[in-house]
């Protein structure tokens, strides 16, 4: 729903914002609840990426290639995990 009011193109930039902001709060904690926020936030930018990009490159990709790109992007995740 979100991308669908914001558009895909934003919430990605978002999701990547929320990369960071988990980066630098994983690397700096004070305490161990400030870590597990960090990684919190750094699940949420996962989840939001690997719902949106499927998704974005569907729709911007040629027709002919279409398929081939979004697979490409799943078997990524997959061999990331």
């Amino acid at each position: 729903m979100i991308s669908d009011h914001f558009g895909r193109k934003r919430v990605l930039y978002l999701s990547a914002g929320l990369f960071l902001l988990s980066a630098i709060g994983a690397a700096l904690p004070t305490s161990i609840t400030q870590f597990a926020i960090a990684r919190f936030i750094g699940g949420l930018g996962i989840g939001a990426a690997s719902l949106i990009s499927p998704l974005y490159i569907a729709e911007i990709a040629p027709a002919h290639i279409r398929g081939r790109l979004v697979s490409l992007n799943q078997m990524a995740i997959v061999t990331g995990i």
